[in-house]
């Protein structure tokens, strides 16, 4: 605790701006006590910091000043900060704040990121990767990526990774005949990673993915699988060699073109979402093209589909770390964070599941954050405890 004892509206005023920063913090992933609640609250009396809390807790310009945190140098922004106490007391204190919060919250993403400074590991015969790892198996062996920059060669395919991303770069050769290898990519709860193909496709993959694909693509087609989970694509147009995307016994063929696959087991349906150019899809009872901004909704358990009219950044911002709704039912975006968090979700009213949401925040956050705005924005009341989250009606 780091506030202790009664303190009137003088002492709060002599409060650092760090201490408020942590109060709002707190506020924001509904994590403050009653002692901090009046603190919070006899601070806001003050007309100019009620606008400030304003500034910062509006979702939107708090998940810009998220985002653009992560780009920050944190030397340089502290010797900032430093310096601009020889401004006035509540200009530094804003200045404070909008940098301090988004310290708070990003911080175990930000010290995660300073670790990483390991070799890729290959896995030995008898240990198996754990579920929260990125993990690539070969005809070589399995690997464990995301924890390094690492260069290696996987016949005459040099491949490059690092903590977001994949890398293979066909090189020059003879003429000689090559062999067909595929490589497949896994990601755990909570992860999303990219690879970028030998033919400069390139492939997002979201949380609990698994993606097989060929090495180098040697044949007259580009052939990949999406074996499950959800992935976006951004193909490297080539007439002569069209690009085919397999995944639940129906296939995508497309020359260049950007759209989303979605083919979780358990949801009740597929999802192909087509985002730019254009894309034929083919079942077992249907071949049908896209057109921009359509999607084809395909039922798992008989095939049957149906196309509509979308806004396709709702159902790819994913790729960008944001949680993007536009009049969803509650139970889409519940299925979504049970599967990037290691949470249970039950509804003490069930007729919740089919309410419409709307919701923008980023995924980079904690989920008590993400819960407190749904809390917030909406008329539920959600409790948290451990990784149990109950939601009801207020």
């Amino acid at each position: 605790m780091i506030f202790n004892g009664h303190r009137d509206k003088t002492r709060l005023m002599e409060l650092e701006p760090k201490h408020i920063s942590e109060l709002i913090t707190k506020y924001l992933i509904g994590k403050l006590s009653d002692e901090e609640k009046n603190l919070l609250d006899k601070w806001l009396e003050d007309p100019y910091n009620q606008m400030q809390f304003d500034k910062i807790t509006h979702g939107e310009s708090f998940l810009n000043k998220f985002e653009k945190y992560e780009k920050y140098n944190t030397q340089k922004a502290w010797k900032n900060l430093l310096r601009s106490k020889r401004k006035p007391y509540k200009e530094w204190l804003a200045y404070a704040a909008v940098i301090l919060i988004p310290l708070c919250i990003g911080v175990l993403i930000f010290q995660n990121s300073l670790l990483e400074n390991e070799q890729v590991q290959l896995l030995s015969e008898n240990k198996e990767a754990t579920l929260d790892e990125i993990l690539l198996t070969t005809n070589k062996g399995d690997y464990v990526l995301g924890k390094a920059d690492t260069i290696y060669q996987i016949g005459s395919v040099d491949v490059a990774s690092d903590s977001e991303q994949l890398s293979y770069n066909s090189k020059k050769t003879d003429n000689k005949p090559q062999e067909l290898v595929y490589n497949t990519l896994q990601t755990p709860k909570g992860v999303k990673y990219k690879v970028v193909l030998s033919d400069g496709t390139e492939v997002w993959l979201n949380s609990e993915t698994k993606f097989r694909y060929p090495v180098n693509f040697i044949s007259n087609k580009r052939e990949v699988f999406v074996e499950e989970g959800e992935a976006f694509f951004d193909v490297t147009r080539n007439v002569e060699k069209p690009f085919i995307v397999n995944f639940n016994h129906k296939k995508i063929q497309v020359l260049g073109t950007e759209f989303n696959v979605k083919s979780y087991e358990d949801e009740d349906n597929d999802l192909v979402t087509l985002v730019e150019g254009s894309i034929k899809l083919l079942t077992e009872n249907n071949d049908v093209e896209l057109v921009p901004n359509q999607q084809a909704v395909i039922r798992r358990i008989n095939d049957k589909m149906q196309i509509k009219s979308v806004e396709g950044a709702l159902y790819t911002a994913w790729k960008d770390n944001v949680y993007l709704y536009k009049n969803q039912p509650l139970n889409t975006i519940v299925r979504d964070l049970e599967r990037d968090f290691d949470i249970r979700i039950f509804y003490q009213n069930q007729d919740l599941k089919d309410e419409k949401f709307s919701l923008k925040i980023s995924r980079k956050l904690p989920f008590e954050a993400i819960f407190s705005a749904i809390e917030k924005t909406h008329e539920v009341a959600i409790e948290i405890k451990d990784n149990n989250v109950v939601i009801r009606k207020k």
